[in-house]
């Protein structure tokens, strides 16, 4: 059976004073999942029915247990894979990007890195320098933490630039997760959540309070959520800490990581060897989701495609040389729950000045919101780059001047936690 911390060579990780219960109780804890998991171990079974939101979507889990592996089952319940990567060494938390799985050696205190499929392997992609635990990706970064530390580490995503104490000051930090704007740690030597700035700054080591061997962290565009392995519960918060709901998801068996993919959370159980999954608002529960896991402890879920609800984008065929064209209906919004902005830009196509309206103008097309029975309204940024606008209320609406054109029109939601980026691109001659 593998356990954190052993072996000679191992740094001296011994908790700070006044956390040494937390501390037994955070190992024996994993090691009681391993051992049940093992006496246990069969296929890996998926609740089918999941839908056509899962196609092409994958669980991913890490097996803290005899063989040491990362286990991967489609999200429709197809193609169940125990093994779907080996020669890990005591894995804990696990984070994808759009190329890789990353994992963290608690073991062997390293990173490990593959691609989705499983191939290229790299179980020394980082090394680490005292039990790294949880692990985290943004489009730059990969960060972790290290346990016996009670540091967090950051490198870019090539594996440079690593930086071991990018955060102090945490209390055996374990689950990690990022969003926009900032990075929060799971502080199981405090019952508390953490909370920086993605560069390391305003740090906060009890931005959350009260919780019961907090674990596992994840994050949407609204809430936070983090496993109670002392209560057997989910909690969740708005971002800002608010809302506070430490028994947000009940009946758990000793949870360990918690992920977001689409609409849903998943968490691992790691007292009955098992995934759970609810939807984000927390109904529909099912504590057996996942049946038959080795020990889990860090789960990972392929992000959901996102796309335009009930047809509201917008796509004309052609766009008039002078005139008007629908580009969105009314509240355009995806199935994330983020509004669609619009960018149009132009450039003169080639042609002499006589043609332009007015002679000699070149007069760039430009966005407006068509409301029935009332004045056109502007539009407002969307805030997702320069250039893409919205609009409150109305159509989103293009129109042109008149003159030879070369317009390209960009649809654009950005990602988010469980979701992908929604971004699709048209170009016109008018």
């Amino acid at each position: 059976m593998t356990r954190i911390n052993s072996g000679p060579d191992r740094p001296d990780t011994r908790p700070r004073a006044g956390t040494s219960s937390r501390w037994r109780r955070l190992r024996s804890g994993l090691a009681v999942a391993a051992s049940v998991a093992v006496a246990s171990a069969g296929l890996v079974l998926v609740a089918p029915g999941a839908g056509s939101a899962d196609s092409g979507r994958y669980v991913y889990w890490t097996n803290y247990a005899e063989g040491s592996t990362i286990g991967r089952a489609s999200a429709d319940g197809t193609s169940p894979d125990q093994s779907f990567i080996t020669g890990a060494s005591g894995p804990t938390g696990i984070a994808l990007d759009d190329d890789y799985i990353y994992w963290a050696n608690n073991d062997a205190n390293t990173i490990g890195r593959a691609k989705l499929n499983g191939t290229s392997v790299n179980q020394s992609f980082i090394t680490s320098d005292s039990d790294p635990f949880g692990v985290a990706v943004t489009g730059d970064y990969i960060y972790w933490t290290n346990l016996g530390a009670g540091t967090i580490g950051r490198a870019r995503l090539d594996g440079s630039g690593t930086n071991q104490s990018f955060i102090t000051g945490a209390a055996l930090p374990t689950g990690i997760a990022i969003d926009d704007d900032h990075v929060y740690w799971a502080n199981f030597g405090t019952n508390a959540l953490g909370r920086a700035n993605l560069d390391g700054t305003s740090v906060n080591q009890s931005f959350i309070t009260g919780a019961s061997g907090p674990f596992g962290v994840a994050v949407t565009g609204d809430h936070i959520y983090w496993t109670n392995q002392g209560s057997g519960t989910i909690g969740r918060a708005r971002l800002d800490g608010s809302g506070k709901k430490q028994s947000f998801i009940t009946g758990a068996s000793g949870p360990f990581g918690v992920a977001i993919g689409g609409d849903h959370v998943y968490w691992t159980n790691g007292g009955d060897y098992t995934i759970g999954r609810a939807r984000l608002d927390g109904s529909g529960k099912d504590q057996s989701f996942v049946t038959g896991t080795i020990g889990p402890v860090g789960i990972a879920v392929t992000a959901q495609a996102q796309e335009p609800e009930s047809g509201c984008v917008k796509k004309p065929k052609k766009l008039p040389t002078q005139g008007t064209r629908k580009l969105e209906k009314a509240r355009c919004f995806t199935n994330a729950g983020q509004r669609v902005g619009v960018k149009v830009v132009a450039k003169k196509s080639g042609v002499q000045a006589a043609d332009w309206s007015p002679p000699g103008k070149f007069t760039k097309p430009e966005l407006y919101c068509e409301v029935s029975g009332k004045k056109d309204r502007a539009t407002r940024k969307a805030g997702y780059g320069a250039g893409f606008r919205y609009c409150k209320k109305g159509k989103l609406m293009v129109r042109t001047f008149g003159g030879w054109q070369k317009i390209t029109v960009t649809w654009k939601a950005p990602a988010i936690a469980g979701y992908t980026k929604y971004k699709k691109t048209k170009r016109y001659r008018s």
